[in-house]
C-alpha cells in the first residue's frame, strides 16, 4: 500500500466503484499478470485502478456493446480530471461475433469526458491501440528516468 501513498491515492474526495467496473479491473489485472507485469489493485479512493510495475497508473474502463457501439465514460462526478492517470485500458465487451473482450491501451490524457467507439472507429481510429502493451512499457521507462 505504500506505493499508492507515494502515487497520490489518499486524496480528498469520494470515488465510487461498481460491480461491473470492479469485474473489469480484475480481468485486466489478470491479463497483465499473464503478460508478465506486476500489478497491484488500488483502493477506491485512488484516481487510478491498477499500479503496474510499481510506477504506471492505469485506469480501467469497461464498456458493454449496446446500440451498435461502446460508450466509455472518462469523467468522474461530472468533471474531467485525468491527473493521476498514465494509461487507460478500455475493455470492450459483448460485441457480436467476437468471442472475447477486446482491450485498447491508450496513453492519458484523452481530453474528452466520453469516448464512443463504433465498429468502424474500432477498425480505423482505434485499431492502433489494440493490445498495445508497448504503451505501458514506454510510460514505465519514462517514469523511471
Amino acid at each position: 500500500m505504500l506505493a499508492f501513498k507515494q502515487k497520490g491515492c489518499y486524496r480528498v474526495g469520494v470515488m465510487t466503484t461498481t460491480e461491473f467496473g470492479a469485474g473489469g479491473n480484475e480481468s485486466v489485472a489478470q491479463l497483465l499478470r499473464y503478460r508478465g507485469y506486476r500489478v497491484e489493485a488500488s483502493s477506491y479512493l485512488c484516481p487510478f485502478d491498477l499500479l503496474v510495475n510499481g510506477c504506471v497508473r492505469v485506469e480501467v474502463k469497461r464498456a458493454a456493446f449496446s446500440r451498435n457501439r461502446w460508450v466509455v465514460n472518462i469523467q468522474r462526478h461530472n468533471g474531467l480530471n485525468e491527473q493521476g492517470v498514465d494509461i487507460y485500458i478500455i475493455r470492450l465487451e459483448k460485441a457480436p461475433g467476437l468471442p472475447c473482450a477486446t482491450h485498447l491501451i491508450m496513453k492519458a490524457p484523452l481530453g474528452k469526458p466520453t469516448v464512443t467507439i463504433t465498429f468502424r472507429s474500432l477498425l480505423t481510429k482505434y485499431a492502433k491501440h489494440f493490445n498495445d502493451y508497448a504503451v505501458i512499457d514506454a510510460v514505465a521507462k519514462a517514469v523511471k528516468k
